[in-house]
């Protein structure tokens, strides 16, 4: 019996994974069915359903139930088959079934799971060199493929809810690497996917990581690129059997042929060994600039089935270095659009030692129609205490606000001085703490390093913020006869942002203060201020000028002995 290519086998699965044409509501024909077992006639749950027309282009899709139940839509009367699809099961593909309005089948599928053939040592090599092996490596990936279709039929059909908790971190990951910033945010979506890249048209004709005007672009494939031909057509597909660090799950390795040169990904599918589920997609990029080959550039998308048999993506990551601004592509136009032209220097980019990691974590799954739960994340919680120095002893500190570092959403301590995160995912946490004084005295904030894994936990923390009198001393030191004034500068029901603040004193006085006997301050964006070194025991005038130009001017007296003072600011005209 001959031996079928494995490129010709995976490209000829391939073909039915077409994009699919859109479809008229109005003509469109309903097709009903169930799925069973000949054998005993029990459902099948989660099986993908793909109606074909006549030149096997994919017109409709959907997956059936837990009571094997599925519904399509075909666009119009015709001639159609229909094809089934499931993990563990070799395909099955129906005869010409005339549909010339609202159809009801049974499928009876008296299929046995497929048996993965042994692997070779030559069917590890390249595929290039060994065209002609590969089965098993060709059944494992159409396992992935409909794992993968499954998933995006699940996220597209409208039928469910997903409530994610979306990050960005940043890192510098010079030894020891740093988390400068992370930032979160709830989001709710049904109907698309939680990312998208480019068409799999142009990462083919372009690569996945191009030069642009301040730094290289990486590009992840979304669900759309994994499914399409090219991927199959262009990329090396080869298994590895569990071992003994890894006993319960298989290995499908794929990478780009090696006649590729334009920028890549190469990376690995592993499945449960029992079950042959696709568990995760990791993938990193090949054919890129040499400097940026050990930032761990790539990325990773996890799968899970629901009960009812439908597919998820519970968590996925991106891994990309920050661009680093440098001329390396020259912008034509063609045609109207702007394209960026290759250049010699690709291959030259200044070394970064920043990336941004961006990432979600799906939180829970509903169901459309009901709003039941189907799926949900166990999640951790931070439990920050915040106290302060009062008399030499440790006392709560309320109103201090905790970000996370590079976020903008606050949360306040409580009159016991505790900060309480609640729904954190796996991963690691910077968080900032500090009081306004802080930003006054530009004294950077409390800063604390928390890492959670998948399992659930609540960590408790400690923080201590620094008192007004110890930030006052740190940022402009202790001088006798002098003291530190801080305040605030309102206007109507607001405070002024980024005004002039500037105390002087009269000639003659004795201060500390520059040659014209006047010191500066700027506020804050909560119209705070302060400045340092204004002398004891003597008048002290205060002109306040607004970014629109206003003005007022006041006058104060700081009694001797005070290091801290405190003068609130008013406009007279509570007008805007």
């Amino acid at each position: 019996m001959p031996r079928l290519s494995v490129r010709r086998l995976l490209f000829a699965l391939g073909a039915l994974w077409l994009v699919m044409l859109p479809l008229s509501g109005l003509a469109a024909q309903a097709v009903r069915g169930t799925v069973l077992r000949a054998v005993d006639q029990a459902p099948i749950l989660g099986a993908v359903v793909l109606l074909l027309d006549e030149s096997e282009a994919v017109r409709a899709r959907g997956l059936s139930d837990v009571q094997g139940r599925f519904t399509l839509r075909a666009p119009a009367a015709g001639r159609y088959r229909l094809r089934t699809l499931r993990i563990g099961f070799t395909p099955w593909t129906s005869g010409l079934l005339s549909i010339r309005g609202d159809t009801t089948v049974r499928l009876a599928l008296d299929q046995v799971p497929v048996r993965l053939p042994t692997v070779t040592a030559s069917e590890q090599a390249d595929c290039q060199s060994n065209p002609e092996e590969g089965l098993a490596s060709a059944i494992l990936w159409e396992e992935a493929r409909t794992a993968i279709l499954a998933a995006d039929i699940t996220i597209r059909e409208l039928s469910y809810r997903f409530e994610m908790m979306l990050h960005s971190r940043k890192i510098d990951t010079r030894p020891p690497p740093l988390l400068l910033e992370s930032v979160f945010g709830r989001v709710r979506s049904e109907g698309e996917q939680p990312w998208t890249s480019f068409a799999p048209e142009t990462l083919e004709a372009r690569g996945y990581v191009t030069p642009t005007d301040s730094g290289l672009r990486y590009v992840a494939p979304d669900l759309t690129v994994l499914l399409s031909p090219y991927f199959t057509r262009t990329h090396c597909f080869t298994m590895r059997a569990p071992t003994a660090a890894q006993p319960s799950r298989i290995a499908l390795d794929f990478a780009p042929l090696t006649t590729v040169r334009r920028s890549e990904i190469k990376g690995t599918l592993w499945f449960e060994a029992e079950s042959r589920r696709l568990a995760k997609v990791e993938f990193t990029y090949v054919n890129v600039p040499q400097t940026v080959k050990d930032m761990m550039a790539g990325g990773d998308i996890e799968f899970a089935q629901l009960s009812n048999g439908a597919w998820i993506l519970p968590r996925w990551l991106i891994r990309a270095p920050i661009p680093v601004r440098s001329a390396l592509a020259d912008t034509v136009l063609r045609a109207g659009t702007a394209v960026n032209t290759w250049r010699s220097d690709y291959f030259e980019v200044p070394q970064t030692s920043r990336m941004r990691v961006t990432g979600g974590d799906l939180l829970a799954v509903r169901s459309a129609s009901s709003s039941d739960v189907l799926w949900s994340r166990p999640t951790s919680a931070l439990d920050i205490d915040v106290v302060t120095l009062e008399d030499g002893k440790l006392v709560p500190a309320p109103g201090v606000a905790a970000t996370f570092a590079g976020s903008d959403e606050q949360v306040v301590s409580d009159e016991r001085g505790r900060v309480h995160f609640a729904g954190l995912v796996g991963g690691e946490y910077a968080v900032e703490v500090t009081t306004p004084y802080y930003a006054v005295f530009d004294v950077e904030p409390e800063r604390l390093r928390v890492q959670f894994t998948q399992t659930p936990r609540t960590a408790k923390e400690l923080v201590r913020v620094k008192t007004l009198q110890e930030l006052a001393r740190e940022a402009c030191g202790e001088k006798p006869g002098h003291a530190v004034l801080v305040g605030s500068v309102a206007r109507g029901a607001g405070v002024v942002v980024g005004g002039s603040v500037v105390a002087r004193i009269r000639r003659g006085a004795v201060s500390n203060l520059d040659d014209a006997r006047t010191s500066r301050a700027r506020t804050t964006i909560e119209g705070r201020y302060a400045i340092c070194d204004i002398p004891t025991g003597v008048e002290v005038f205060l002109t306040v000028a607004a970014p629109d130009g206003a003005r007022v001017s006041v006058s104060t007296f700081i009694e001797p002995g005070e290091t801290v003072a405190f003068y609130d600011l008013i406009y007279p005209d509570a007008r805007p």
